[in-house]
Protein backbone atom coordinates (compact mmCIF):
# COMPACT_ATOMS: atom_id res chain seq x y z
CA UNK A 1 0.00 0.00 0.00
CA UNK A 2 1.12 3.59 -0.73
CA UNK A 3 2.68 5.40 1.94
CA UNK A 4 0.34 8.20 1.57
CA UNK A 5 -3.08 5.87 1.61
CA UNK A 6 -1.36 3.87 4.56
CA UNK A 7 -1.21 7.76 6.36
CA UNK A 8 -4.75 8.16 5.34
CA UNK A 9 -5.99 4.61 6.97
CA UNK A 10 -3.78 5.57 9.99
CA UNK A 11 -5.51 8.94 10.09
CA UNK A 12 -9.12 7.16 9.73
CA UNK A 13 -8.54 4.39 12.28
CA UNK A 14 -7.92 7.22 14.65
CA UNK A 15 -11.06 9.20 14.02
CA UNK A 16 -12.89 5.54 14.58
CA UNK A 17 -11.66 5.08 17.62
CA UNK A 18 -11.95 8.83 19.04
CA UNK A 19 -15.54 8.72 17.65
CA UNK A 20 -16.47 5.18 19.39
CA UNK A 21 -15.04 6.82 22.60
CA UNK A 22 -16.87 9.95 22.14
CA UNK A 23 -20.65 8.16 20.91
CA UNK A 24 -22.65 9.76 23.75
CA UNK A 25 -22.66 12.35 21.31
CA UNK A 26 -23.58 11.31 17.96
CA UNK A 27 -25.43 8.06 18.63
CA UNK A 28 -28.90 9.51 18.65
CA UNK A 29 -28.17 10.50 15.01
CA UNK A 30 -29.14 7.82 12.60
CA UNK A 31 -26.94 9.54 9.66
CA UNK A 32 -23.87 9.45 12.16
CA UNK A 33 -24.60 5.84 13.04
CA UNK A 34 -25.31 4.77 9.28
CA UNK A 35 -21.99 6.91 8.71
CA UNK A 36 -19.93 5.43 11.10
CA UNK A 37 -21.07 1.70 10.49
CA UNK A 38 -20.33 2.48 6.68
CA UNK A 39 -16.88 3.97 8.14
CA UNK A 40 -15.99 0.59 9.81
CA UNK A 41 -17.21 -2.08 7.44
CA UNK A 42 -14.53 -0.29 5.13
CA UNK A 43 -11.95 -0.03 7.13
CA UNK A 44 -12.31 -3.34 7.98
CA UNK A 45 -12.28 -5.05 4.41
CA UNK A 46 -9.41 -2.92 3.67
CA UNK A 47 -7.08 -4.39 6.52
CA UNK A 48 -8.78 -7.89 5.43
CA UNK A 49 -6.98 -7.17 1.92
CA UNK A 50 -4.48 -5.66 3.27
CA UNK A 51 -3.45 -8.88 5.25
CA UNK A 52 -3.48 -10.65 2.06
CA UNK A 53 -1.59 -8.90 0.11
CA UNK A 54 1.12 -8.20 2.47
CA UNK A 55 1.74 -12.11 2.72
CA UNK A 56 4.22 -14.14 0.82
CA UNK A 57 3.87 -13.10 -3.16
CA UNK A 58 5.64 -16.73 -4.17
CA UNK A 59 1.85 -18.61 -3.83
CA UNK A 60 -1.01 -18.12 -5.97
CA UNK A 61 0.31 -14.65 -7.20
CA UNK A 62 -2.68 -13.90 -9.34
CA UNK A 63 -5.20 -14.08 -6.68
CA UNK A 64 -3.28 -11.93 -4.59
CA UNK A 65 -2.77 -9.87 -7.29
CA UNK A 66 -6.74 -9.48 -7.49
CA UNK A 67 -6.72 -8.66 -3.97
CA UNK A 68 -3.98 -6.10 -4.43
CA UNK A 69 -6.06 -3.96 -7.00
CA UNK A 70 -9.03 -4.27 -4.76
CA UNK A 71 -7.13 -2.80 -1.69
CA UNK A 72 -6.15 -0.22 -3.84
CA UNK A 73 -9.25 0.83 -5.46
CA UNK A 74 -11.28 0.17 -2.10
CA UNK A 75 -8.37 2.57 -0.45
CA UNK A 76 -8.92 5.47 -3.41
CA UNK A 77 -12.63 5.11 -2.68
CA UNK A 78 -11.78 5.61 0.63
CA UNK A 79 -9.34 8.60 0.94
CA UNK A 80 -12.27 10.34 -1.99
CA UNK A 81 -14.97 10.59 1.21
CA UNK A 82 -11.91 12.91 2.34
Amino acid sequence: MQKRLENKLTMLNAVLHFLKQNSSAWGSSTVMVELITKLETLIGEIESIRRITNSNLTGITDEKLVQQEVLISKAYEFSSIL
